[in-house]
């Protein structure tokens, strides 16, 4: 039996010893997501493709975020499954969102390709083809997300292609929803409360996946007129009337959350303190900390946004006691990705020693699970976790995830 008490005594002295850097720089976050890109990569493919390519897509997705576009590009091009079709999409939509047309062009054909083809298999066009990875698995609701995907693209570029109207209507609704979201934004014959009573019709829909699409179509309009207060009061009374009870906790809260973020960015701290305090009066609802944890973590960063410094540390400390308390009744594989959220929300508080502390024991949870594939998982998720930081725990912290990484192996 390895000696986890020595492992254990170990980590705890290399967390003691990390430094705190004032801001990363592209490389430290590059270096993070190139090598937890090819951390999944290990996941041996049968029968790990689908965990594989999430993980690595999920790398890619945070690459874009932090404009790591050079990256983000390179390693899509390595994914073997489908989501490499969605990568190059969102690569284009990035691109298309900030009107870089040549930019998103690239992308968007390699990607309208392999749809194409995909699509000629799946409606028997072709009948035999060479074995490929991302072809075979790009069938069903997988193609219908990336036809959606695909849609919304060439919505933002102004592109409008024959071929691409009859796919959009064989959509699935809740896989056309973002679509009809994106329609309603971008169609010029619609004023505002055309745009308004159109995204209500959506709203109504019984599926709450459309209906959070609706939510994010309301999110926006809200986000581009908050500067006028008539029209800004109109949406938010349409977007309270569209926040049904009926929705999971999870969707409110995070819808909630959305709210909240965008008054901060308007400087409205007093709205966005209330949004705040109803999405925790929710959470105050659920006893279970892999419910709670992460959306709270999310809240607690948005207080301390808000100026309320003190009472968001008061609700950090709640939330580690919280976590310490369930520990034991929290699934393992879980246990990593909630104390990434507590280490964000130590890190935004400017608690960047009890952060480093959390994403130790981030890590030295994720090295418990005997199995390589929920190790390679929370690899990923902790070193997407530190890319998106303002601040860099310094070496220290690559240390302890290159233990991780030389403790994977078999049993996958």
């Amino acid at each position: 039996m390895k000696d986890w008490k020595g492992f254990f005594a170990l980590l705890a002295m290399l967390v003691a010893t990390i430094g705190i850097d004032a801001a990363p720089d592209a490389t430290y976050r590059s270096r993070l997501l190139a090598n937890a890109f090819e951390v999944a990569a290990l996941l041996p493919p049968n029968p790990h493709i689908k965990n594989r390519s999430r993980a690595q897509y999920t790398v890619v997705e945070t690459c874009i975020d932090l404009e790591l576009l050079e990256l983000a590009e390179s390693l899509c091009l390595k994914i073997d499954h489908w989501e490499k079709c969605m990568g190059l999409l969102d690569l284009a939509y990035h691109h298309a969102l900030r009107g870089e047309a040549s930019q998103a062009d690239p992308f968007l054909r390699l990607a309208t390709e392999m749809i194409r083809m995909a699509d000629d298999r799946e409606q028997g066009r072709i009948v035999a083809m060479n074995a490929d990875p991302v072809l075979d698995s790009l069938t069903g609701w997988r193609l219908e997300r990336v036809k959606a995907r695909m849609l919304q693209v060439q919505l933002v570029l102004g592109l409008n292609h024959e071929q691409s109207a009859s796919w959009a209507a064989a959509l699935q609704p809740d896989k056309a929803a973002p679509v009809w979201t994106d329609t309603i934004l971008s169609q010029p014959s619609l004023d505002l409360d055309g745009r308004l009573d159109a995204l209500a019709l959506v709203a109504t829909n019984q599926n709450f996946e459309i209906v959070q699409e609706a939510m994010r179509g309301y999110a926006q309009l809200l986000d581009k007129h908050y500067g006028t207060p008539k029209v800004r009061k109109e949406i938010i009374c349409r977007l309270e009337s569209q926040l049904d009870p009926r929705l999971p906790l999870a969707v409110k809260v995070a819808v909630l959350g959305e709210w909240s973020a965008i008054a901060l960015r308007h400087e409205d701290k007093g709205l966005a303190l209330e949004w705040i305090d109803r999405a925790n009066g929710l959470l105050d609802e659920v006893g279970s900390a892999d419910v709670v944890l992460e959306p709270r973590s999310r809240l607690i960063i948005q207080r301390m946004e808000a100026g309320e410094a003190a009472a968001a540390g008061e609700e950090l400390d709640a939330a580690i006691s919280f976590y310490a308390q369930q520990r034991d009744q929290i699934v393992n594989m879980e246990r990593a990705k909630l104390l990434c959220a507590l280490a964000e929300a130590g890190m935004s508080l400017g608690r960047s020693e009890e952060a480093a502390t959390l994403y130790g024991r981030a890590v030295a949870e994720g090295l418990e699970n005997p199995n390589g594939r929920p190790r390679v998982m929370d690899y990923c998720t902790i070193s997407c976790s530190l890319a998106r930081q303002p601040g860099s725990l310094g070496e220290g912290v690559e240390v302890k995830l290159g233990m991780m990484r030389n403790a994977l192996g078999s049993p996958w």
